[in-house]
């Protein structure tokens, strides 16, 4: 029985335990002179408070007062100073994004202010606050800089302009670095079309960069093996970006410590134009020896047709021995069908003639 009662008599052991927590708590905070000011309807010494909380750097108690002085100060001389201070307390507290609005904020109702100027640089400097590791995502990098840019557009004879111009200079480069694990991200995954366009874009995105024979030795390595593997109807084309990529390479940095293997890649890609003009040769001769009779002279002639270009584009080549070879081939079993082909008619008139003869 004893624990049947037990419970009951603990439940109102802590509500009574509650309630007397709960009265002192309220009767500390109604002595709290803190709380005691937030109640007051005395705005002059709110005022004063609010400065001396500010001067202090107790901005958490600060903003609640500026929040209800600015109300009750709005359309005179001192509200001006409110609206200013107000985005610095937001500063204090770290909370950027709201220190930045209302710095721009104060810029729009006090345009013409001697404060102006602080005031939209701070905002822009609140921006530079919320910009995040490179790693991220880089929309308030971005803002930032065009913040510090608008700064530098509206007062060019600051004294912060230099301070912007550098902070511009930080956040581009964070910027920059960004792009680059983003461009190395798509190579990686082996997206090397993607690669090659994200790495280009770097070069007009950040002229001038550090990282500039990096990323046009990765331009030149990624159209190299996008060529590779690309189908035939694509693989010229590509290749010819490859070596167009590695002129460019080789005639910025003719001293690079890659350029051994820019080279290889770029006498690859020659080779690789060679062998497909001469396999075409080669395709469209065995396509012909496939091919049903009345198919096989649409092919040789084709083969004869790539013959006479490799033989144009390549005099000197080593595989001239070879593409010959395929041409006499070509030339064998167009013979061979021309013979076969004038036997056929020969047939076919003698059995003309017999046919006319036996109707006589």
């Amino acid at each position: 029985m004893e624990n049947l009662n037990f419970a009951p008599a603990l439940r109102k052991n802590i509500i009574h335990t509650f309630l007397s927590l709960t009265f002192i708590v309220l009767v500390l905070s109604s002595c709290d002179p803190y709380q005691k000011l937030l109640k007051s309807s005395d705005y002059k010494l709110k005022l004063s408070k609010s400065k001396e909380f500010y001067n202090e750097g107790k901005y958490t108690k600060a903003i609640p007062l500026f929040e209800e002085l600015i109300s009750v100060y709005k359309g005179t001389e001192d509200v001006e100073d409110l609206y200013f201070f107000y985005p610095f307390c937001h500063y204090g507290t770290g909370d950027y994004l709201l220190s930045t609005y209302y710095f721009r904020r104060f810029v729009e109702y006090y345009p013409k202010s001697l404060r102006a100027e602080e005031a939209r640089f701070m905002s822009a400097y609140s921006l530079y606050k919320l910009s995040p590791l490179p790693s991220l995502e880089q929309d308030y990098t971005q803002d930032a800089i065009d913040a510090f840019q608008l700064f530098i557009n509206n007062y060019p004879m600051s004294q912060k302009v230099t301070e912007a111009n550098s902070l511009i200079d930080e956040l581009r480069m964070k910027l920059e670095k960004k792009a680059i694990a983003s461009a190395q991200l798509y190579f990686d995954m082996k997206d090397y079309k993607a690669a090659g366009v994200a790495f280009n874009n770097l070069l007009l995105d950040f002229p001038g960069t550090d990282e500039e024979e990096r990323i046009r030795y990765t331009i030149l390595e990624s159209n190299f093996l996008l060529a590779e593997n690309s189908i035939r109807s694509k693989q010229e084309e590509r290749y010819e970006t490859t070596i167009d990529a590695f002129r460019s390479f080789k005639k910025k940095y003719p001293e690079s410590n890659s350029l051994k293997e820019a080279k290889r890649m770029n006498k690859e890609s020659k080779l690789a134009i060679e062998d497909i003009y001469f396999n075409d040769i080669k395709n469209a001769l065995t396509a012909g020896n496939r091919a049903f009779r009345e198919n096989k002279m649409t092919f040789y002639d084709e083969a004869i047709s790539s013959y006479e270009i490799f033989l144009e584009k390549y005099p000197e080549s080593s595989r001239l021995r070879d593409a010959e070879k395929l041409y006499n081939q070509c030339m064998v079993q167009i013979d061979k069908l021309e013979k076969k082909g004038s036997i056929l008619n020969n047939l076919l008139g003698k059995e003309e003639n017999e046919a006319g003869a036996t109707t006589e």
